[in-house]
């Protein structure tokens, strides 16, 4: 009797039993037997990651069978996207075990000694060097939530006194936290999906992420509509024998796009209980360390080599000052190519945030000015312009639930709660995190936003994101505001209950303020908010500094 070819791919996959059905091997071979729908075994299958998915694969779908749950058994990327075109994934549930982060229940508090002891929840993971981290997140015992007040807590250490307890050695402890309390360690080395390679209209359908060592989905250098609809980003089951219930879903960003041709269509989704930001799409300014006669060197980390194709002739490149990163003038790119690398650059210059292991060195020649060595060049074509962000819901995370460094593009119908930050920022992150760009063309319409900027740390003199929806730039300590944000329109939001402005316009021109209706804002009390960058805080529910040529208009103001 002939036996098909793909009866020894599915044994295969199986032959280690059900702790190591390999995954990629199953996908491979049944794309190398011709099939563009590639339906996955029912039920749950464990897996190790991670499964590279390179240029050969396109025009293909991969999706679930029966109550699909994929269960990654090492805390690492689930896919690698690199390079592949026109790929769908779609009606799949992706989980982690162990999981990447673990929790527990506040046992002591010393504020004396600014020390926390915990005590971990049976069946989640023990102690051991990966989840001492210095982020803690803290939930309120009765809650669930992440809980917040006017000061915030901040980690200096986290030490393991047994497998089950441990004690964080804090620099400050926010007032309300109470003994019972619970407390989230996260692990934050990847993602589920990872996209490199100049990846082509990629969609992401009907899928369920529990858990992540990172973000969900995370890409760079990409091209065309990438698209992610009616996806959820929540608490998974509980596991186990565990005694409590799951407090955090991913560990980091929800949908992550930097460096990209196209901005990606988010459509449909749902994104709670994360470690940061439900969305951030944004660009990778260069530093440049040498000028030649028509052409420079910059440097870029971690050694990607797709901006040679990346960057296109004709593309407009900024030159951006020192400090506040006012656009100096621009010039048009005809070619870029990798340089030999420059020993000894101090990797301070990619960034302060996370200085990279590694670097690369392209030579870029344009028509137009050279920039000063030390300063930083962006490229608006590659900021994931052109995206569109509508009818979600974003609610109860860390950090900000938009965070939009992309051009031309539309936020609209979403709905955004209980949020430690901003609900929509916009506006570049040149400082320390190196993120740009300048943004043209943002229209914020028919949102509903509830909730925000929570956290102490949203209205202190170190905040600069300055309302639910606001425009915003990240400068080098207290340089003055270049109005590089243009031509923004917010335009008939519900705002309600957030402890800074409804909106608030900061380095921007052009911007319109119609239509709005603002209830109960501006409930922080601080000094000096936004006084460490120099900004001058009023609190009114439509603020503006450094703004010019704004239009407001027609907005309802409710106590």
């Amino acid at each position: 009797m002939k036996i098909p070819l793909l009866f020894f791919a599915a044994a295969a996959a199986f032959s280690l039993g059900a702790a190591d059905f390999d995954l990629g091997n199953y996908i491979r071979s049944r794309c190398r037997a011709g099939e563009r729908e590639i339906v996955l075994p029912d039920g749950e299958l464990r897996c190790r990651g991670t499964v590279e998915l390179g240029r050969e694969f396109r025009d293909l779908t991969i999706r679930g069978g029966r109550n699909t749950t994929l269960v990654c058994t090492n805390l690492v990327d689930l896919f690698y996207l690199n390079g592949c075109s026109r790929v769908t994934m779609r009606d799949f549930t992706v989980d982690y075990d162990p999981l990447p982060f673990t929790q527990g229940t506040i046992t002591a508090i010393d504020r004396a000694k600014k020390v926390i002891r915990y005590r971990l929840h049976a069946g989640y993971p023990r102690l051991e060097k990966r989840y001492l981290v210095h982020h803690p997140l803290f939930f309120g015992k009765q809650t669930r939530t992440m809980k917040y007040d006017r000061i915030w807590s901040h980690c200096r250490d986290n030490r393991m006194l047994s497998p089950e307890e441990g004690e964080l050695q804090m620099v400050q402890i926010q007032p309300n936290l109470e003994v019972g309390d619970f407390v989230v360690l996260n692990y934050r080395p990847g993602c589920i999906m990872k996209i490199r390679g100049m990846s082509d209209s990629l969609k992401f359908e009907n899928l369920t992420f529990y858990s992540s060592p990172g973000g969900g989905i995370f890409a760079r250098r990409t091209r065309g509509r990438h698209e992610i609809r009616n996806c959820r980003m929540v608490r998974g089951p509980r596991p186990a024998e565990a005694s409590e219930e799951r407090l955090l879903s991913l560990s980091a960003d929800g949908i992550n796009y930097a460096t990209s041709r196209q901005g990606p269509l988010i459509e449909g989704n749902e994104i709670a209980f994360i470690g940061d930001d439900s969305v951030n799409l944004h660009g990778s300014p260069l530093r440049v360390v040498r000028r030649e006669k028509e052409s420079f060197l910059a440097v870029v980390g971690y050694r990607p080599t797709e901006y040679t194709e990346l960057i296109q002739p004709g593309d407009e490149m900024r030159l951006l000052a020192k400090e506040n990163f006012a656009v100096l003038g621009t010039a048009r790119v005809r070619k870029v190519e990798i340089a030999e690398d420059l020993p000894g650059l101090d990797r301070k210059l990619f960034g302060l945030a996370q200085p990279p292991p590694e670097y690369i060195t392209y030579r870029i020649t344009v028509d137009g000015p050279l920039p000063e060595p030390g300063t930083l060049v962006d490229f608006p074509a590659i900021n994931s312009p052109g995206f569109l962000i509508r009818n979600n819901y974003f609610h109860d995370h860390r950090a900000r639930g938009l965070r939009i460094m992309a051009y031309r593009g539309l936020i609209e119908n979403n709905r955004i709660e209980r949020l430690e930050n901003a609900a929509i920022s916009i506006g570049p992150e040149y400082a320390y995190w190196q993120e740009g760009g300048w943004v043209n063309g943002v229209t914020v319409r028919g949102n509903r936003i509830e909730a925000v900027g929570l956290n102490g740390s949203a209205y202190s003199r170190f905040g600069y994101s300055l309302g639910a929806i606001c425009t915003f730039v990240r400068n080098e300590g207290r340089a003055v505001f270049y109005p590089g944000n243009r031509n923004v329109r917010i335009e008939d939001n519900l705002i309600r209950n957030c402890t800074l402005a409804g909106i608030y316009l900061l380095a921007s021109d052009g911007a319109t303020v119609r239509g709005n209706t603002i209830i109960d804002v501006n409930r922080g009390t601080a000094p000096g908010i936004g006084g460490n960058y120099g900004i001058r805080y009023e609190a009114v529910p439509i603020g503006t500094f450094c703004a010019e040529n704004s239009t407001i208009h027609d907005n309802e103001v409710k106590p």
